[in-house]
């Protein structure tokens, strides 16, 4: 095939394996971790014991503590505070089992033994083919010189002789072949168990691992056209006979076993114990009561509150409804009430729509006059009466509140 094309071919056969050795690498070091660690799981502790229950970041309109919040998959998080946990909380949910057999059938454990199961099929059909080279191997004869002599009818060519050195490299290239393989597949199905939970990702890195595995296929198509016209004339390798029992070769037997033996011992070994961190996660962040929220003095005594009971849906619902008002305020009427209040309590009231009702005060209004603002309010804004109906609500700070 010439010297030429030898030496590209040899070039591309050491790309081939740098590219397999750089994925196992960068997977053992960095890409095989247990997701759900204990150390992960102790962090989801704390930050439930320092945010999730936090007054700070407690939701006065839904009346719901951050945890609660996220455990429920609430879409109105705030993202910087809370976002990947809620999407920590969808994934655990998605990957978990449910209590019926559907549930468990189609859970996120038994895509991940679909995806090692293919992934070691894939494996094994490479180890496979090695195996099957190293036999016909030995069925050419050993020469001083290699020697591919072509068939009767001149279409095929097949070796004749091999010479030793050339053999030495056949048999170094091959054992190359298998210490990849055997990493790829080790850190390969540890890249499946632990990396990502999702569905979605581990179909797509049970693709990936497909990909990485077939890179000599994509260098060979960038091959002279003298090696793969040499390739298309070569006939199929002799095999030596095979030892078979009742139909059933050793290559078969040893094949199946190995791959029943690999399965359920990551089984065991790696996806059972992975679903019961993944449990233990879950109930780390939603287990217990969540209707609660806390806060901290100086002096590190703790003051807690129940939530949950508190804000009504028509409450909310004119909170929301105000909001949007605010936000686009070309599609509501505004009526100006400053002349209504401002006599009285020297206050400028502007009501926007139904909902609601910009106020200026002045500081020095008291307790009283506050109470008689807020029923003058009620009168003039019906659509305030939720907002403003109660008697707690004395003072122009708790009015913020309300706000």
């Amino acid at each position: 095939i010439g010297l030429a094309a030898s030496g590209l071919v040899l070039f591309f056969l050491c790309m081939n394996f740098v590219a397999q050795v750089t994925f196992v690498g960068v997977t053992a070091s960095r890409l095989t971790e247990h997701t759900f660690s204990p150390a992960h799981i102790l962090g989801l502790e704390r930050w439930r014991q320092n945010v999730g229950h936090n007054v700070q970041y407690y939701d006065r309109v839904s009346d719901k503590s951050l945890v609660a919040k996220v455990c429920s998959l609430d879409n109105s998080l705030p993202v910087e505070i809370s976002d990947n946990k809620a999407a920590l909380v969808e994934a655990i949910n998605s990957y978990l089992p449910t209590g019926d057999i559907v549930g468990v059938a189609f859970s996120g454990p038994a895509l991940c033994i679909v995806a090692v199961l293919c992934w070691s099929l894939r494996v094994l059909a490479e180890l496979h083919d090695i195996f099957e080279m190293f036999m016909s191997l030995r069925s050419i004869p050993w020469e001083g010189r290699s020697c591919v002599q072509p068939s009767a009818d001149g279409s095929m060519v097949h070796f004749a002789a091999i010479c030793t050195p050339r053999r030495v490299w056949i048999v170094f290239i091959l054992l190359v072949r298998i210490t990849i393989c055997a990493a790829l597949w080790i850190y390969g199905t540890l890249f499946l168990i632990h990396y990502s939970i999702e569905p979605a990702d581990l179909v797509l890195n049970a693709v990936a691992l497909e990909i990485v595995m077939n890179v000599d296929e994509g260098f060979f198509v960038l091959a002279p056209h003298t090696v793969k016209a040499l390739f298309d004339k070569l006939a199929p390798l002799p095999r030596p006979p095979r030892i078979t029992w009742k139909g059933l070769d050793c290559a078969s037997l040893v094949l199946s076993v190995s791959m029943v033996a690999w399965l359920a011992l990551h089984i065991h070994q790696f996806i059972i114990p992975q679903a019961v961190r993944v449990a233990a996660a879950k109930s780390t962040l939603c287990d217990g009561d969540l209707d609660f929220i806390y806060a901290v003095d100086p002096f590190f005594f703790v003051y807690s509150a129940n939530t949950g009971s508190i804000r009504t849906n028509e409450t909310v619902e004119v909170f929301r409804q105000a909001i949007m008002e605010l936000m686009y305020p070309d599609t509501v009427m505004t009526r100006n009430l400053s002349s209504t209040l401002s006599g009285s309590f020297g206050t400028a009231v502007q009501a926007v729509g139904e909902n609601v009702a910009n106020l200026q005060l002045r500081p020095s209004l008291s307790a009283e006059e506050s109470l008689a603002m807020l029923q003058l309010m009620n009168w003039e804004v019906s659509g305030c009466s939720d907002m403003f109906n109660s008697a707690v609500l004395i003072t122009m700070q708790e009015v913020a509140k309300a706000f």
